[in-house]
Parts: C-alpha cells; sequence; structure tokens
C-alpha cells in the first residue's frame, strides 16, 4: 500500500536526521608544521657571512701583527746602523799612524821604501783617447732587436 505524504514525508525525514550517511568521514592528520627552507637558508647564509667576516679581522689582525714587526724590525735597522756609524767613526779617529808603522816593522819585518824600489809609468795621451773611442760590441739582445728592425725595414 502506498504511503500517505504525511508518512512519506516522515520517512525521508528520518533517514535525513536519524541514519548516518554511509561515507565516513575520516579526520585529517594534523599536519606538523615543516621548517621553512627559508630559514634553513638563512641561517646558513648568516653562519657563511659571520665566517666571512672571522675570516676578515683573523688576516687584519694577521696583517696588523707583520706590520708591527716590520716597524720593529727597522727600528733596530736604524738603531744599528747608528751605531756602526758611531764605530766607524770611532776607528778613524783612534787611528795613530805612529803606531801603525812601528806595528808594521817591529812584528811584520816591513821596510820603507826606498827609491830604486820606485818605478814610474809614463802614459800616452792617445791610449787614453784610443779607449774613450772603443767600440763596446753590443749585448745579445741588442743584435736581436737590431736585427728584427733591419727585417723590417
Amino acid at each position: 500500500m502506498p504511503l500517505r505524504q504525511e508518512e512519506y514525508y516522515y520517512e525521508d525525514y528520518k533517514k535525513t536526521v536519524y541514519e548516518k550517511p554511509q561515507t565516513i568521514k575520516q579526520e585529517e592528520p594534523v599536519k606538523v608544521k615543516k621548517p621553512k627552507k627559508k630559514s634553513k637558508n638563512r641561517l646558513l647564509l648568516g653562519v657563511i657571512i659571520f665566517a666571512l667576516a672571522l675570516t676578515m679581522v683573523y688576516r687584519f689582525t694577521a696583517i696588523n701583527a707583520l706590520n708591527l714587526e716590520v716597524i720593529k724590525l727597522k727600528s733596530e735597522l736604524d738603531e744599528i746602523n747608528t751605531l756602526n756609524t758611531q764605530l766607524k767613526f770611532a776607528a778613524e779617529s783612534n787611528v795613530n799612524l805612529s803606531e801603525i808603522e812601528k806595528y808594521a816593522t817591529d812584528e811584520l819585518g816591513m821596510q820603507k821604501l826606498q827609491n830604486y824600489q820606485i818605478e814610474y809609468i809614463v802614459l800616452d795621451k792617445q791610449d787614453l783617447l784610443a779607449n774613450e773611442n772603443a767600440v763596446e760590441e753590443p749585448s745579445f739582445f741588442k743584435k736581436i732587436i737590431n736585427n728584427i728592425v733591419e727585417f723590417f725595414n
């Protein structure tokens, strides 16, 4: 027997309210936020920049230390040069020719030069001029350059 209209509505209402739908909704898994790659990249970039800055500071201190050592060595060199100059001056001022002559004759057995031992040499002026007019032979590189210039002329 056909249902009455009221019953039809009741059945329809009953289906929607009391019956569970056959499709079961699955609960969505909770998404765990993954760390963003941007934050890792930023961290890596920060570490690289810090390492470069640290390297630059280290190099600056190394260069500064070397410069200080150079300055120290230059000052030591100046002190040594002034001491050397002072010692040369003192040695020249302490030279006594009579003591040197006495030491040479007594200890070393040297004698003064006699007139017959002296020989004089006369130089001709022509020899001096001949030496001035002498042409130097060009070096190996000059010869090569001259050959190249002659080739292109």
